[in-house]
């Protein structure tokens, strides 16, 4: 997801609908799959949802701002 959607989809939360943990919910187990599906589903896709949450969240800290 690009930089400009995020931050749009974001931007529209009361609107849309779409906050960040809601996004993270959405692309957390697509974007961060467990290469062998062992052990526990539950507690991955948790992790999964908060990681891509804070992906989210911290974006321009983490990749940068379309300035830098």
């Amino acid at each position: 997801m690009g930089s400009w959607s995020q931050k749009w989809i974001v931007a529209k939360a009361s609107k849309n609908l779409m906050s960040t943990q809601s996004l993270g919910i959405v692309f957390g187990p697509t974007l961060l799959r467990a290469e062998n599906e062992t052990g526990n589903m539950a507690v991955h896709m948790v992790y999964q949802n908060q990681i891509a949450e804070l992906m989210l969240s911290e974006y321009s800290e983490i990749f940068g701002s379309e300035e830098d």
